[in-house]
């Protein structure tokens, strides 16, 4: 009878394992706006994040992750699996009134997720276009969404300025005509919240989200923070924690701080909610450091091709990794937590080449890239409505070809590094293509420049600055660390120039080997002209008032382009 009754428990216990084991984790993705290298504490000590540091050392601290240059390629590559120039986003952050945003035939993160049976939130800045509903969160695969549409607001007023005019803890009251109200919830303006600190708000908001989530499912939290971007603006007890330097990096600081704060208490309402036994928590910045922020000793700051404008603070933590408590040196790229984040809910992440059917003539003729049609020349398959189409011939001569060869994820499956502490899955990938032939693409920075990284070399070619400023391309002293030195300053930049560093032994790009290694250079190069080869062309179009905020009640809102579905995708 004891015997029985043992063999009960012990067939009971594993049922228990079975199904724990087979119980989908919540995945709780936090994006920091413009935070570099040197913005965290585990990586300076100066800047306080007690709360980020103990989830960083208490997981995996990922030092070798990488990011775009600056807000909406980041985001881009971050939710749709994709470098940045095979979205159409590469050219830089999409201003608010260009008629256009990331291109629909791209199947998004929170898409992918909900389809495994997730509850998909999101909760802060989207910047990747809002002129027409479709393009907005609620309508790419968010259950619900809390947060605004454009690249920078107010953090008391919530309102987006093409002039950011910040200070240390005053609401804006400068307004400007072309100004615009935006925070939504959902699609309703959320003007209740007038005069409540950002980073507050959507840790609260974030809070609320967590306390109502039905357990039947399983929770993505997607949590894209606008600090510490600015304007610099922040409560005086953070800016007040911090002596010395300038400031603006007190004020960077303690807005680093404030977010610090509201980190640890979503990780607490994760805690009381019962949930974060099973919660993966995933931390990267988007880019480098914009004004008041630092990423000493790396070269550069944020929209630069160095690593200071694209190695970020990232981490993560979960019950689910098996090795912890280090920091990884083994690479990883934005684009990594699409396939990786799909294949731990149980996705597969080999066939995720977006939600289009593939058109074509019957007997599958195979495409031929480059092309031309009618008078334009294609590195990859038109999409008309849904379908893709290529031509078989140089020139289309009236038969078009079969597109079921799409471009897979450039992202890849990190989760056995991740989980175990082995090997990268991948050994390069691209810092950024833009493209050259689109000159008024509403997006801010120049079209020149372009880099890759394969092993322990990196290329680049053109102009680092992605600006022309001479000012960015040199390494930026923590003003609170004054004993820190740069090798004098940069007073130009040359946008024709060819550079090879050793990152392995020269991480901080002081080195240029161009001249020595002819031969990897060479090499590199072809190897960044095939990845040129498959570009998107970038998504473009002039600013069009009729998305002045002034023409809606003097809110951001959508509502004012027509969506184009004659797009252009990767073959």
């Amino acid at each position: 009878m004891a015997t029985t009754i043992w063999l009960d428990i012990l067939a009971t216990f594993i049922l228990l394992i079975d199904i724990s084991l087979c119980m989908k984790p919540n995945i709780v993705l936090i994006v920091s706006d413009d935070m570099g290298y040197n913005d965290i504490g585990y990586n300076n000590p100066k800047i306080k994040t007690p709360n980020m540091d103990s989830l960083a050392k208490n997981g995996v601290i990922l030092n070798q992750a990488y990011v775009q240059q600056v807000c909406s390629p980041s985001r881009a590559s971050l939710l749709t699996g994709y470098y940045a120039f095979h979205t159409g986003i590469q050219n830089g952050p999409l201003k608010s009134l260009t008629p256009t945003g990331l291109p629909l035939h791209l199947t998004l993160l929170p898409q992918a997720l909900k389809g495994l049976g997730y509850s998909t939130h999101m909760i802060g800045k989207w910047h990747l276009g809002f002129c027409n509903w479709k393009y907005t969160p609620n309508l790419r695969g968010f259950d619900t969404f809390y947060g605004f549409y454009s690249s920078h607001i107010d953090y008391y007023t919530h309102t987006y300025s093409q002039t950011s005019r910040g200070n240390s803890g005053r609401p804006n009251s400068n307004r400007q005509s072309s100004d615009g109200f935006d925070l939504r919830d959902n699609k309703r303006l959320a003007t209740e919240e007038n005069g409540t600190y950002t980073t507050e708000l959507f840790q609260d908001k974030s809070i609320e989200v967590i306390k109502k989530h039905n357990t039947e499912n399983p929770l993505f939290l997607y949590l894209p923070f606008n600090a510490p971007h600015g304007p610099l603006q922040v409560p005086k007890k953070y800016s007040n924690m911090y002596t010395g330097g300038t400031p603006n990096r007190r004020t960077y600081a303690g807005m680093v701080s404030a977010l610090d704060e509201a980190v640890g208490n979503v990780v607490s309402a994760l805690q009381e909610k019962g949930i974060l036994d099973n919660t993966l928590i995933v931390f990267t910045s988007d880019n480098g450091p914009g004004s008041g922020g630092n990423a000493y000793p790396l070269r550069g700051l944020k929209q630069t091709l160095y690593e200071g404008g694209s190695r970020v603070p990232a981490f993560v933590n979960g019950p689910m990794l098996k090795k912890i408590g280090y920091i990884s040196e083994e690479m990883i790229h934005i684009s990594d937590w699409y396939p990786t984040l799909v294949g731990l809910a149980g996705g597969n992440t080999v066939s995720l080449r977006g939600n289009l059917t593939y058109g074509g003539n019957s007997d599958g003729a195979k495409c031929v890239f480059p092309f031309t049609y009618k008078g334009k020349t294609y590195n990859g398959c038109i999409t008309q409505g849904h379908q893709l189409w290529c031509s078989t011939t140089r020139t289309y001569q009236g038969k078009w070809g079969n597109c079921k060869d799409v471009q897979p994820l450039d992202g890849v499956d990190q989760w056995p590094m991740l989980r175990e502490g082995s090997k990268s899955s991948r050994t390069e990938f691209v810092y950024n293509i833009k493209d050259g032939n689109v000159r008024d693409s509403g997006s801010a920075g120049s079209a020149s420049g372009q880099a890759i990284r394969v092993g322990n070399y990196k290329l680049i070619l053109g102009d680092p600055t992605g600006t022309g400023k001479a000012s960015r391309a040199g390494w930026t002293q923590d003003p609170f660390v004054s004993s820190q030195t740069s090798r004098g300053r940069i007073t130009s930049v040359d946008k024709n120039a060819v550079y090879l560093y050793n990152l392995r032994d020269d991480p901080t790009e002081r080195t240029n080997l161009a001249d020595k290694m002819p031969s990897l250079v060479d090499s590199m190069r072809a190897r960044l002209e095939s990845h040129a080869a498959t570009m998107l062309p970038a998504v473009f179009g002039r600013p069009d008032q009729r998305g002045n905020p002034s023409q809606w009640g003097g809110a951001v809102s959508p509502g004012w382009c027509s969506v184009d579905t004659s797009k252009i995708i990767i073959g």
